[in-house]
């Protein structure tokens, strides 16, 4: 029987008047794709619940008596050695491993204030943003959100003209353009695509186009240390 520690994941959504609404998923290990937290309670697999689902670190074991071969990786992870062999390792470790435990999307109708607040200081910062279904639309970074200059307030005219040409929602200054990644890929695939396209971030997509995580590049490299330190014998990467 194979048993698997599974991380709850929260997701916090930056919704039209300044609503923060949370939710909280899983990605299985065993079906290899992301479910709402609320349905592994009913799930055969299920061993044993967290006792504070919201908590930081919160986890679920779940087991089974399938262990597909392309998914032995996963118990490797917990402790097993790598034996050096990240190429096989990361052509075979589902990209939902890799993906933090907390992210945050934004409704593209907020208003850029609101996201102005949550955002504070931030540099450097990405968000999701997403329709009322989760589908992802673009991305927007934490560095367009500086406030603009109000015209002089003599200048009635102009203010309003101007009020209109400064952007206020979230899809007037979001990045249509994004490269996105199936959460059914593999870890390779995922550095590779970075290289190539020289992003540092993929939003991680289910089959619906629904956003499910955000995996960085740093995200990455702590993968694949983890799996140097598994394998002492090994001299380097």
């Amino acid at each position: 029987m194979r048993v698997e520690r599974v991380p709850i994941r929260t997701t916090v959504h930056l919704t039209p008047g300044g609503e923060r609404r949370r939710t909280l998923s899983v990605y299985c290990p065993f079906q290899g794709r992301t479910f709402p937290a609320q349905v592994c309670h009913d799930c055969a697999r299920l061993v044993t619940w967290a006792e504070d689902a919201d908590a930081c670190g919160a986890h679920i074991v779940c087991a089974s008596d399938a262990e597909p071969p392309e998914m032995r990786v996963v118990a490797m992870r917990f402790g097993d050695r790598a034996a050096g062999r990240f190429e096989e390792i990361s052509a075979r470790t589902p990209i939902g491993l890799v993906m933090a435990a907390t992210f945050t999307t934004a409704h593209a109708d907020l208003e850029l204030e609101e996201l102005r607040q949550h955002v504070g200081a931030s540099t450097g910062r990405v968000l999701p943003v997403v329709d009322d279904d989760g589908t992802l639309l673009g991305i927007v970074s934490a560095d367009r959100l500086r406030p603009s200059t109000p015209p002089p307030p003599s200048r009635a005219a102009l203010s309003e003209l101007l009020a209109r040409l400064v952007p206020a929602r979230v899809r007037e200054v979001m990045t249509g353009h994004v490269v996105v990644f199936p959460e059914t890929g593999r870890v390779r695939d995922a550095l590779n695509a970075m290289l190539v396209e020289r992003v540092r971030y993929l939003p991680i997509v289910s089959d619906e186009g629904v956003v499910v995580g955000l995996v960085w590049d740093l995200d990455l490299l702590s993968w694949l240390a983890r799996m140097h330190r598994a394998s002492p014998e090994e001299g380097s990467l």
